[in-house]
């Protein structure tokens, strides 16, 4: 089966015709006068060998339009942003899909998913690095406003122990540095793999939740960690700090436990399965708040609410 997939990714890359690259806006700093930040996650389309799955092509391109219509600073894509990230044929399905956004010079974050190690993550890499120029590290930060944004790269089976590692003491550090700088008010944490998950498909991260989910919850200025990897919506609460789980960019919907067959306790009332949607983190003053923005008018929103606002506001000073 895995010579058989080489041969295709060979074969579709021999294959394709060289096309302009386009260009997403990334820079390390955006300043705004309040922030108003996007967090989507996992807008793959299902993949041909996932023949048992529905693609929900009018839903994705529908949510992807959506938020270029929405008036955000910034936009974090919390990885799996194709399915098979090695190949240039989905990418310039992902460009087609993100033209929109593209349009408005929107600046935009990419988180390395699974999907983007699949086959060959090098290739992946590149492929990225060509779209977004000051991308280098896999693991990175940026600040939008005055909100630090940290960006983990959380396939550690795909870059490593000694990677991973690394990537812990840039970690520590990093919290550490944004605590005694006083133009950083918030510090919110992004990685495709969650901590926290109920999904029946993928597991929750145990890596994360062991040696970093600590890190940042005895921080203070930390409050809120997103990731994707589940397709739906889930919101947990652990020492006081929010984990979020948004993917909801238009990948095949997974099924979630609820009730008594939960793992963990999500305090988002929803159905087995999330609508298609994105998180929007806003700064005002000295408060942060999150709502989550379902697809207008989408058949997989129908139960949900049309919108959440985190209930609990966190407020962090700046002494």
């Amino acid at each position: 089966m895995k010579h058989l997939l080489v041969l295709f990714l060979s074969a579709s890359i021999i294959g394709c015709t060289s096309a302009p690259t386009p260009v997403y806006m990334f820079s390390s700093k955006v300043d705004t006068h309040g922030a108003r930040i996007a967090f989507m996650g996992d807008t793959q389309r299902t993949g041909h060998i996932e023949f048992f799955r529905r693609d929900y092509e009018d839903d994705r391109q529908a949510i992807a339009r959506q938020l270029a219509h929405d008036d955000v600073d910034a936009i974090v894509i919390l990885g799996d942003m194709t399915f098979w990230g090695a190949l240039p044929s989905d990418w310039r399905y992902f460009d087609a899909l993100m033209q929109p956004i593209r349009a408005k010079n929107i600046p935009m974050f990419p988180v390395m998913g699974n999907h983007e190690y699949f086959i060959d993550g090098a290739q992946s890499v590149q492929n990225i690095r060509s779209r977004f120029v000051g991308f280098s590290n896999t693991w990175y930060s940026v600040v939008v406003d005055s909100v630090g944004i940290i960006v983990l790269n959380t396939n550690h089976s795909d870059i490593g122990s000694v990677a991973m590692n690394e990537q812990y003491r840039w970690f520590k550090s990093k919290i550490a540095d944004w605590e005694r700088d006083p133009a950083i008010q918030f510090v919110v944490v992004s990685g495709h793999h969650p901590p926290f998950t109920n999904s029946s498909v993928v597991e929750p991260n145990t890596v994360l939740s062991k040696y970093f989910v600590p890190i940042f919850t005895n921080a203070s200025k930390t409050s809120y960690w997103f990731s994707g990897h589940c397709h739906g919506y889930e919101r947990f609460t652990v020492q006081g700090k929010s984990f979020i789980v948004s993917g909801g960019g238009g990948g095949p919907l997974q099924t979630i436990a609820c009730g008594s067959d939960r793992k963990f306790t999500d305090e988002y009332n929803g159905d087995v399965h999330r609508p298609f949607h994105y998180c929007v983190l806003e700064r005002s003053g000295k408060r942060l708040s999150v709502h989550m923005v379902p697809l207008a008018k989408s058949v997989a929103a129908a139960d949900s609410v049309s919108m959440w606002t985190m209930p609990k506001m966190f407020t962090t000073s700046t002494d």
